[in-house]
């Protein structure tokens, strides 16, 4: 169920404020950022660090705590990394497909558009060609935008399923995110990129006022470092809980929203069903309990013969015997006009009588 961009993102921010500086985690993740950008320049260790993204927001928002050994935590195992890297080729392979077919259609309104130029003997036939080949400049950038967002839960999906594969991952990203989902995950990085800007923008434009306006020539060297050192210290008193804040945002929204073997458990462990319509719960049934219900095409039938069976008692000879079921307990107002004696008599003659039987007797189906 999603919630809402606002609540994720409160919660996200205050999970974020209260890990970093509440907790006094602000130089661990200074240090773990620097492993970060060192590591993913390696590119070998991306698909780690995408991994430990996803623990990381985790124990952010239960525990408002960060450190090494959680972050890393199961993200180095063999099995998770290998299927990761599987996925993400085949995703890439995915949209790399669709930008062939963007392109070839690109290259055939083009061609429409030199056979248009060349029939009204027009010179410039590169302004048809443009003309025709533009609109699908915005609309490959939309298709990888869209293909962002839908593969963007790969990572959550592989740390939290840990014998799922490349396919199982790919079909639980293209059911979770072809519904809602999309606009949160571009909303999350859109604020985050906005303040950004707008921080740069300020700090841009306050230097630029402040060195040709208020500074002396002679001063400017000085003064540039001075504000570049400052500028870059006030960024980073807030950019580590945006960054947090970020994969806690997308770490309670996908939980919340992914369709994933272990979401399915997640959702449907209490659910006390022993049977319905002659068809056992099991771990195979329980991922899709809708399953139970689609045999059912005559529910009332079915209820009937089921009272009917819970009215017969099997005998130690195999012979079946009916009996009476409760009847219905008689009005307050009618039993307060009979005596004790009489009230008595009145309760033995509404109760059942059971048969007889030897000391076992094995039951069809329990009343």
């Amino acid at each position: 169920m999603n919630r809402g961009f606002k609540y994720y993102f409160d919660e996200a921010l205050t999970a974020s404020a209260k890990t970093i500086y509440k907790n006094k985690c602000f130089f661990r993740f200074i240090l773990y950022s620097i492993a970060e950008f060192f590591g993913r320049l390696l590119i070998v260790f991306n698909l780690h660090f995408n991994l430990s993204a996803v623990r990381q927001g985790y124990v952010a928002r239960k525990c408002n705590m960060l450190n090494f050994s959680s972050s890393f935590k199961d993200t180095g195992k063999r099995a998770s990394v290998w299927t990761y890297l599987l996925t993400v080729c085949l995703q890439a392979l995915i949209a790399f497909a669709g930008l062939v077919v963007i392109c070839a259609a690109a290259s055939a309104f083009g061609g429409i558009g030199y056979g248009i130029s060349k029939l009204v003997n027009y010179e410039k036939y590169e302004i048809f060609v443009l003309l025709f080949t533009a609109p699908f400049v915005p609309l490959c950038a939309v298709y990888m935008l869209i293909a962002f967002l839908i593969f963007s839960p790969t990572a959550y999906i592989i740390a939290n399923n840990a014998g799922i594969s490349a396919g199982e991952a790919i079909a639980s990203c293209f059911r979770t995110m072809l519904g809602k989902g999309k606009g949160a995950v571009f909303a999350v990085y859109l604020v985050s990129g906005l303040l950004r800007l707008l921080y740069f923008t300020a700090v841009g434009t306050g230097g630029y006022f402040l060195l040709t306006e208020v500074v002396p020539s002679n001063m400017f060297a000085f003064v540039l470092v001075i504000w570049i050192i400052a500028s870059l210290l006030l960024y980073l008193t807030f950019a580590p809980v945006l960054t947090l804040a970020t994969r806690v945002f997308k770490e309670r929204l996908f939980e919340d929203i992914v369709l994933d073997p272990v979401t399915a458990v997640r959702l449907n462990e209490k659910v006390n069903v022993k049977e319905c319509c002659g068809k056992v719960l099991t771990s195979v049934t329980a991922e899709n309990l809708q399953t139970l219900f689609e045999c059912a095409e005559d529910p009332c039938g079915i209820l009937e013969k089921a009272e009917k069976k819970s009215q017969i008692f099997i005998l130690p000879d195999g012979k079946k015997k009916n009996i009476k079921r409760l009847s219905e307990p008689s009005p307050a107002t009618e039993r307060a006009e009979l005596n004790p004696r009489e009230q008595q008599i009145q309760v033995e003659k509404t109760q059942p009588v059971m048969p007889k039987a030897d000391p076992i007797v094995s039951t069809q189906e329990s009343v």
